[in-house]
C-alpha cells in the first residue's frame, strides 16, 4: 500500500490487527494535530465508535489528548442514543411481522452490531435492512403502513422497498433479494433462506445469514454494489466477521459459492483489501486460490483510492459499466431497461404515479448520461473506472 498521510496511517493502526505492535512510547509521540485529524477521518468513514472501542485501553487512552478522547466519547454517546431508538423500532417491526407469521432475515448493521461486534454501540447504522420472502411483500407493505410508514417518494429499486416515517424513526429497507435484477450474479435466494440461522435481535427472534453467506454478502455490498465508496466501515465489518466466526468459517465452501454466484473477483479484491488495510484474518491459501490470473496491483490501488480518497474520483455505477461493455445497441438497451424499469411485482407494491415514474427516468438518464458524456470526452479516470467495474462484474 502506498504511503498515507499520518492521520490515516494512525486510523488504520488503531482499527487494524497490528495495533498491539505499537508500544506505549509510540502512542505518546503522536502530535495532537494528528489525533485531531484522525478523529475527523473516523467521522468521515463512520467508524468513530469503533475507533473509541479500540483505543480506550489505559495504555493507549493515556497517550491521547483529553479533548480528542472527549470528542470520541461524545460521538459514542450520540451514537448510542440514535441506536437505542433504532433497535426499539427493529424490535417493534420484528414483533409485528412475527405476529403475522412472516419470517424475517435481518441483514447487515443490526445483526453485525449485536452479534458480530458484540455491542451495538460500536457499529454505526442509519437504517434497518430486512429480507422477507417475495410472496410476503404485499402483507409486509400493509403492516408497515399500519406502523405509520410510507414508501419513500414512490421510489423503487430492484431488490428492496424503502419505507420512511415522518416522525424521525429510521428508514426500513425491506428486501426480497440481495442482488438486483440487472446484476450479473447468480444468487439463489431460496438457498439463503435454507441456510439461515436462528438468532435473537433486539430481544426478538429472527433469522440471519449463515457465516459464509454473510461474508459473501458483505464483499458483494462493498465492491460491486457500491464500488468501494463507503470507506473503511465495510472492511471493519468483514474484519469483525472473520474474528467472530474464526475457524468455523468453511473457506472452501465460500470459494465454491463465490464462483457459483459469479462474484469470485469481487470477493478476492475485497478480501485482499481487508488484509492490506486492516490485516484481516484471511488465510493466505484462500487469497491464492481466489486470485484471478488477470489481477494486477493497479486494481487494488484503484480500490484503495476509492476507499480512502473520498469523493475525488468520479463515480460510475456497476450497471453503467455493464451497459458500456455490451457490443450492440440491442444488448445495451436490454441492460438499461433492467436498470430503470421496476419489476412487475415492484410496480404492484409501490404503485408509482406517472410523475414518480417520470422522475425516476429523469434521474437515471441524468446519472447514466453524465457518465456517458465523460467517457465520450475520453476522461481517463472514468474510462479506467468503467474497465475495473467491468472486471468486477465478470464473475
Amino acid at each position: 500500500m502506498a504511503a498515507l498521510e499520518p492521520a490515516l496511517d494512525l486510523l488504520l493502526l488503531c482499527l487494524g490487527n497490528w495495533r498491539d505492535e505499537a508500544g506505549a512510547d509510540e502512542w505518546r509521540h503522536v502530535p495532537v494535530s494528528v489525533w485531531e485529524r484522525t478523529v475527523q477521518l473516523a467521522q468521515r468513514h463512520t467508524v468513530e465508535p469503533l475507533l473509541y472501542a479500540r483505543i480506550k485501553s489505559p495504555d493507549i487512552a493515556a497517550a491521547i489528548p483529553p479533548a480528542t478522547l472527549e470528542t470520541l466519547q461524545q460521538a459514542v454517546h450520540l451514537n448510542a442514543l440514535k441506536l437505542t431508538r433504532l433497535h426499539q423500532e427493529l424490535a417493534a417491526v420484528l414483533h409485528q411481522l412475527a405476529q403475522a407469521a412472516i419470517p424475517v432475515l435481518v441483514l447487515k448493521g443490526a445483526y453485525l452490531g449485536q452479534i458480530v461486534y458484540r455491542d451495538t454501540v460500536f457499529r454505526s447504522m442509519s437504517d434497518i435492512d430486512l429480507l422477507v420472502h417475495q410472496r410476503h411483500l404485499p402483507q409486509t407493505t400493509t403492516l408497515m403502513a399500519l406502523r405509520g410508514y410510507r414508501l419513500q417518494d414512490n421510489q423503487w429499486g430492484t431488490k428492496h422497498l424503502t419505507f420512511v416515517a415522518d416522525d424521525g424513526r429510521p428508514p426500513v429497507e425491506v428486501h426480497w433479494h440481495i442482488i438486483s435484477l440487472a446484476d450479473p450474479h447468480e444468487v439463489d435466494v431460496a438457498e439463503l433462506w435454507a441456510r439461515a440461522a436462528s438468532t435473537t435481535l433486539a430481544g426478538m427472534p429472527a433469522l440471519a445469514l449463515s457465516p459464509e453467506d454473510l461474508l459473501l454478502h458483505l464483499a458483494l455490498h462493498a465492491s460491486f454494489n457500491h464500488g468501494f465508496r463507503f470507506g473503511l466501515r465495510p472492511f471493519c465489518d468483514i474484519d469483525k466477521t472473520l474474528a467472530h466466526f474464526g475457524e468455523t468459517i468453511a473457506w472452501q465452501t465460500v470459494i465454491r459459492r463465490a464462483h457459483r454466484w459469479r462474484l469470485a473477483r469481487a470477493l478476492f479484491l475485497t478480501l485482499h483489501l481487508a488484509v492490506d488495510l486492516l490485516a484481516a484474518a484471511v488465510p493466505d491459501e484462500v487469497l491464492q486460490t481466489l486470485r484471478p490470473d488477470d489481477f494486477t496491483p493497479d486494481m487494488a490501488s484503484w480500490a484503495s483510492n476509492r476507499i480512502l480518497g473520498g469523493d475525488a474520483i468520479p463515480f460510475v455505477s456497476s450497471n453503467f459499466a455493464r451497459i458500456w461493455q455490451e457490443k450492440g445497441w440491442k444488448d445495451k438497451t436490454a441492460v438499461f431497461l433492467k436498470c430503470v424499469l421496476p419489476p412487475k411485482m415492484m410496480r404492484e407494491q409501490s404503485s408509482p404515479t406517472p410523475a414518480g415514474l417520470a422522475s425516476q427516468w429523469r434521474r437515471r438518464i441524468h446519472r447514466y448520461g453524465r457518465a456517458a458524456w465523460h467517457l465520450w470526452r475520453r476522461d481517463e479516470a472514468m474510462r479506467r473506472d468503467v474497465h475495473l467495474k467491468k472486471w468486477l462484474a465478470s464473475g
